[in-house]
């Protein structure tokens, strides 16, 4: 992920690695930094600060070979790409990395679709599985970027609403 914002994407990558390290899994994520890196941190999520929006022929092929690194180093089994901007990457790095690439597309972004922002869309389709929010968004990759219906998973964003929970928040 590009950036820890307080957006809702970001928040989803949040509650999935936040999950697996509940549920006994490891979890790494690598970002530029930002405001919910210490909510990872305190939930046993191992945060790793890269730029991960560089540009440029030899800052790519740095932060390629420091995920293949970080990808063998931990044992990564999958490698799960939130943003167009960073999948390009993330996607050669599982593949160097011998790692299983899954991407997720938080919505539709028609303005990403067309010029430079076209490779970080179609990098977006090259998962092993490509996850989506709705069926909206579901129907718009199938068609538009001709993905096999099979690759598709629709999982619609939600709230742990046990974390919300007033007689679990401390003064």
């Amino acid at each position: 992920m590009p950036r820890l914002a307080s957006d809702n994407s970001t928040r989803s990558v949040a509650d999935v690695a936040r999950h697996l390290v509940r549920e006994g899994w490891g979890s790494i994520v690598v970002s530029e930094g930002g405001e919910l890196v210490r909510d990872l941190q305190l939930a046993g999520v191992l945060h790793v600060e890269l730029p991960v929006t560089a540009q440029g022929p030899l800052a790519v092929w740095r932060l390629t070979s420091k995920l293949v690194r970080l990808i063998r180093r931990y044992r990564v089994d999958i490698v799960h790409a939130h943003a167009t901007s960073c999948a390009w990457v993330a996607g050669l790095a599982a593949k160097r990395g011998d790692a299983a690439f899954l991407t997720t597309f938080h919505g539709l972004e028609p303005r990403r679709e067309r010029g430079l922002g076209r490779r970080g869309c179609e990098a977006m389709t090259g998962g092993d599985r490509v996850v989506v929010v709705s069926e909206h968004v579901a129907e718009h990759v199938i068609q538009h970027w001709r993905l096999e219906p099979e690759r598709v998973r629709t999982v619609h964003p939600g709230i742990d609403l046990a974390e919300l929970d007033p007689a679990r928040v401390r003064g």
